[in-house]
């Protein structure tokens, strides 16, 4: 662990930022004014990175599994609000549900490993926080699209909702070809 700490070094992380300049000519070169949040996407992201892998050394130094589920807790409660925010939807009508459904699906998949990896080995913080992050990185994406697409449409197309529930259809009926 410690060797890939030493190998990521200050003057490695300077010559890997210096590459946002090729991205950065090209955006000044064709009048994409995108420079400036450009910047701050790699400012934040850099420090994110170091607070995260400053973390991420405690937290597998420590390899605990209570404080390995209250971190993924934590994740998942990010990640919420960040579906939810990124996809114009109220926290608190669809605070919980996102959540639940998330939750769900993060469980299922990783209780599905222990089938594959012993308990202990998939509890180990070296692997269980890489493994639901990825997981939940992955999900985050869908999650966004998937609901800002059900809510554009059903907005878009309300007179058709409201004219199937006004017929009788159920709101199961009435969204399915939203679903759809």
């Amino acid at each position: 662990m410690n060797s890939a700490i030493e190998q990521i070094n200050f003057i490695t992380l300077a010559f890997y930022l210096l590459l946002f300049i090729i991205p950065f000519m090209i955006f000044h070169k064709l009048k994409i004014k995108v420079g400036r949040q450009m910047i701050v996407s790699v400012i934040r992201m850099t420090a994110q990175l170091f607070m995260v892998g400053f973390y991420l050394k405690y937290l597998f130094d420590l390899n605990s599994p209570v404080v390995n589920v209250i971190y993924i807790i934590l994740m998942l409660i990010i990640a919420n609000f960040s579906i939810l925010k990124q996809s114009g939807l109220a926290v608190k009508t669809l605070g919980v549900p996102v959540f639940l459904g998330t939750l769900a699906t993060v469980a299922f998949i990783t209780v599905s490993f222990v089938s594959v990896i012993e308990l202990t080995t998939l509890m180990s913080a070296r692997y269980l926080i890489p493994m639901v992050g990825m997981l939940m990185g992955n999900m985050l994406r869908y999650n966004i699209v998937s609901l800002s697409r059900f809510y554009g449409e059903l907005k878009k197309r309300e007179n058709e909702y409201i004219q199937n529930i006004s017929l009788g259809a159920t709101i199961s009926e009435a969204t399915l070809p939203f679903l759809r």
